[in-house]
């Protein structure tokens, strides 16, 4: 009889424990940048300066965000800049490229005995400058700081974890986008700007 009861606890606390192993995280990986909008610029050539990641970080998800995001911040770029020109550049340069831990929290639950769930919250802060140089020699610039939080926990597989990285970026590269396109409505960028949307 005790024995029986033993093994309907073990039976109810082995699905508690499996049930419970769950992450729930939307599903909308796309890169999205068929729908980014493209800016004809009245240039010749344009250069990625990345001057800020020559250290490595000790973590190894932050070092993931940061590869992660530098690769679509290049394909954001390469889509979204269409160079039609002779005389003029542009130099767009990557300032900053901050991903910090900001807190970690340790889920208690009843089943805390079998496992331990911590959660970590990361903060990414991407600044940037594009600056576009008429055949004059004269300068124009443009400033764009973009963060975001990433929310991920300790049970995640690391197939997961890779997907939740990269629709976090997606979200931080639509941010950018966004605030692109308002800045190049501005009157001073109409020399670079050959087709305005």
């Amino acid at each position: 009889m005790i024995n029986k009861y033993l093994v309907i606890t073990k039976v109810f606390l082995f699905y508690c424990f499996i049930s419970s192993c769950s992450y729930k995280f939307e599903n909308s990986e796309s890169s999205n940048l068929e729908n980014v909008k493209t800016i004809s610029l009245n240039v010749n050539s344009l250069v990625i300066n990345k001057n800020i990641l020559g250290n490595k970080e000790q973590d190894f998800l932050i070092e993931e965000i940061n590869r992660i995001l530098i690769i679509k911040f290049e394909d954001w770029v390469y889509n979204k800049f269409k160079v039609i020109g002779e005389e003029n550049t542009v130099n767009i340069n990557v300032n900053q490229l901050n991903t910090v831990l900001k807190k970690t929290s340790n889920k208690k639950k009843i089943f805390s005995i079998f496992y331990d769930e911590n959660r970590f919250a990361y903060n990414i802060n991407f600044l940037f400058d594009i600056n576009l140089q008429n055949y004059k020699g004269d300068n124009k610039k443009l400033k764009i700081s973009s963060n975001t939080d990433l929310f991920t926990n300790n049970r995640l597989s690391i197939s997961e974890r890779g997907k939740l990285i990269r629709n976090t970026i997606n979200r931080l590269i639509k941010k950018i986008d966004k605030n692109v396109d308002e800045q190049f409505k501005n009157v001073i960028f109409n020399e670079f700007v050959i087709a305005n949307w």
